[in-house]
């Protein structure tokens, strides 16, 4: 047998509160970032991101680079446990 060529897409934990607090920083509400998302050629529902912030789901990888890209933060400031820090 053959192995596929097809890509493997996981899904990657991230935490839910630290996108709430980044998405709330950027001033948007969760349909805001669904639909730029989706926008940015990623379909994703504001009920979903609600899931993804309470940590009810997990992104996979192509959601995980999009949400980054549209918050304007390196992927890896999604998987910080800690608050986004606001400027005072």
């Amino acid at each position: 047998m053959y192995a596929s060529r097809m890509p493997i897409v996981t899904r990657t934990p991230i935490s839910g509160g630290k996108l709430r607090d980044l998405r709330e920083e950027a001033e948007l509400s969760q349909a805001d970032l669904a639909r730029d998302c989706t926008d940015a050629g990623c379909p994703v529902t504001q009920s979903q991101i609600s899931r993804l912030e309470s940590g009810l789901n997990q992104p996979y990888v192509p959601l995980l680079k999009t949400l980054a890209r549209v918050l304007k933060v390196p992927v890896e400031e999604l998987f910080a446990n800690e608050p986004a820090q606001t400027a005072s």
